[in-house]
């Protein structure tokens, strides 16, 4: 039984007869916040290597996490290539980066102390 052809399969077959056309059908593919995350390695790669030497990383167990996420939701302002990216490890986020997406920009931001994991807070600040 034939499947029906898919929107993005038909774009990307236009892309091979169009010509420009194959770097557009690329962009439509990719996850904006993989793109973001992949421009802030690229061009942060220094900032991460001395933060990630700070910590023992031979044999720790910490959990290094990324997130991306739009700092606002779209409205009157176009978000859609606005992302933040935060660098968490153990759960406390110790970079943040604000990436245009249409400048291919990243420009860091600050960090709020917010702690994803109650291992990171001391007992004392915790709430009863």
């Amino acid at each position: 039984m034939l499947q029906p052809a898919r929107p993005a399969f038909l774009f990307a077959a236009l892309a091979c007869l169009l010509p420009g056309a194959a770097a557009a059908a690329e962009a439509t593919s990719a996850s904006p916040h993989a793109l973001a995350l992949q421009l802030v390695l690229q061009s942060q790669a220094a900032q991460i290597e001395a933060m990630d030497r700070e910590l023992p990383r031979e044999h720790d167990t910490l959990t290094r996490a990324w997130s991306v996420e739009r700092a606002i939701a779209p409205g009157f302002i176009d978000t859609r290539g606005l992302l933040q990216v935060t660098y968490h490890v153990d759960g406390v986020a110790l970079a943040r980066w604000q990436v245009d997406l249409a400048a291919a920009r990243v420009t860091e931001a600050p960090v709020s102390m917010v702690s994803l994991s109650p291992t990171a807070v001391s007992p004392d600040t915790r709430r009863p």
